[in-house]
């Protein structure tokens, strides 16, 4: 699932005027303009470079509240927007390379450590007066991508102790259960206080109401950040108990706990008629992630099949890993849950040592847990992106052509035609499917998808295969190819 970057701050909605600013509120105000602007061309992806001329506009407007500001809230807020936006565009333009020449610039970071040391700079020029949670909650996600990039459980032990304290201060000054909605101002900002972990480091505030749908976003993310630790404590063929696996199982029973509380004193949308339920949407998110927990610790394709499959079969390892507790959220029939389970599967065939008919059978599984994927995106009436159905689409393909390369595999051999045949048509499927004109909105990374679709089709299809020259009119393609072992 996508990062939860937390919007920029901002002090109003838009700026007062359109003069050319002059004093640091108006800088700080034309720079989340711009920011704003920033975010809805890189949302839709149709113009990078444009995306990144209204960054670099709101990067040099933050730069000068801070030098006209020298200290204060406003100088703290242009610097946490500052390692934001070097944080989108890390993840939405450098990272996946989909523009081949990035024109440089200050506000283009060149590597994850860049956009660390931004967070750094922006906790630096704080003076005691309060850090805001947004601050902490993206630097976590900042360790916790270089951590995974890195391989290196130091710094996801940094990630850790920051998501440990945006959680503990988050439920700390959640509103209560009890609160009547006309008494609660989502723009309201609560006084900063000391708790928990939060108390031993620094006080810190938040500028929103803090909802039960705020901590599950958290939770969610902190719970990616505990699995990507228990897949780098993973040897071949097993996890190993060490001191690192147990501190952080103890951080899990804590978390889930804190996450069924929050479930059974709010309740669902749509079960519960408060308006603090927590959205249906989220609960959903909340159970495939706890599924991904359990699947680092799965040692077979039947305890992958028992993690996914909303069943009773007993999991050896699951009160070692989440405590005794009481049901957890139901995974739900969405193609989101069936997607994460495929991945479930193709990730196992990742280890090594693996015999060609256990491989053989986990592709087997995941290919049709695709289709039923597709088939609810495909409904009709189905309330989903664009993005979600070119993804299925594409991941359909790569796995029939997976299956069709397992080395030993006597099935591979006599399917590779049928296989092969089968994922050229699912990425001119994927290639040629409209974007306008369907009722459904594009969703996030709708365009990389079709490029990625495109790119894939033409290697399979072309004469002369990756080398053809059409492939290099494709934005992206130099990635996708990096990316893919084709």
């Amino acid at each position: 699932m996508p990062p939860r970057i937390p919007r920029g701050l901002s002090k109003k909605k838009k700026p007062a005027k359109e003069t050319e600013p002059t004093t640091a509120e108006e800088f700080f105000d034309a720079g989340t303009a711009a920011e704003d602007s920033g975010d809805r061309w890189i949302a839709s992806s149709s113009d990078v470079p444009k995306a990144l001329r209204f960054y670099q506009k709101a990067y040099d407007y933050y730069v000068r509240t801070i030098q006209l500001g020298q200290r204060g809230p406003i100088v703290n807020d242009a610097a946490y927007n500052i390692a934001r936006v070097q944080y989108v565009i890390y993840l939405k333009v450098v990272k996946p390379a989909i523009e081949a020449d990035l024109v440089p610039s200050p506000v283009v970071p060149t590597s994850l450590d860049q956009v660390a040391a931004a967070h750094e700079r922006a906790l630096s020029l704080h003076d005691g007066s309060g850090l805001p949670v947004n601050l902490l909650y993206t630097y976590g996600q900042v360790l916790a991508d270089l951590g995974e990039e890195r391989e290196d459980l130091q710094i996801m032990a940094k990630a850790v102790e920051r998501f440990q304290q945006v959680l503990e201060y988050q439920l700390e000054n959640l509103v209560p259960a009890d609160e009547d909605a006309a008494d609660t101002d989502d723009t309201a900002a609560l006084p900063s206080e000391t708790t928990g972990s939060a108390s031993k480091t620094e006080e810190m505030s938040v500028g929103y109401t803090v909802t039960p749908a705020t901590v599950t976003d958290t939770i969610l993310t902190f719970l990616d950040c505990l699995a990507t630790i228990f897949q780098l404590c993973r040897s071949d063929h097993a996890l190993q108990l060490d001191l690192a696996v147990n501190q952080t199982t103890e951080i899990v029973h804590v978390v889930v706990r804190e996450l069924l509380s929050l479930v059974r004193t709010y309740g669902v949308e749509g079960l519960s008629k408060s308006f603090l339920a927590i959205p249906r949407s989220a609960v959903n998110e909340l159970a495939i992630s706890l599924a991904q927990l359990q699947t680092t610790w799965c040692e077979s394709l039947d305890d992958i099949t028992a993690v996914w499959s909303n069943g009773s079969a007993p999991l050896p390892f699951r009160d070692q890993l989440l405590g005794t507790v009481e049901a957890l959220p139901e995974l739900p029939n969405t193609p989101e849950r069936f997607l994460a389970a495929s991945d479930a599967f193709i990730g196992f065939c990742e280890r090594s040592g693996l015999a060609s008919n256990v491989v053989w059978t986990a592709l087997g599984q995941a290919s049709q847990l695709l289709k039923q994927a597709w088939a609810l995106a495909a409904a009709p009436g189905a309330n989903v992106t664009l993005a979600l159905k070119l993804q299925i689409l594409v991941a359909r393909g790569d796995t029939e052509l997976q299956r069709s390369r397992v080395p030993g595999s006597a099935d591979a051999e006599a399917n590779r035609a049928v296989l092969v045949k089968n994922a050229t048509n699912l990425y001119a499927s994927a290639a040629r499917m409209p974007t306008l004109g369907l009722g459904t909105s594009l969703g996030e990374g709708a365009e990389q998808y079709k490029n990625e679709a495109r790119v894939k089709y033409l290697v399979l299809t072309a004469p002369n295969g990756a080398e053809n020259e059409e492939i290099r009119t494709i934005k992206g393609w130099q990635s996708i190819l990096r990316a893919w072992d084709a």
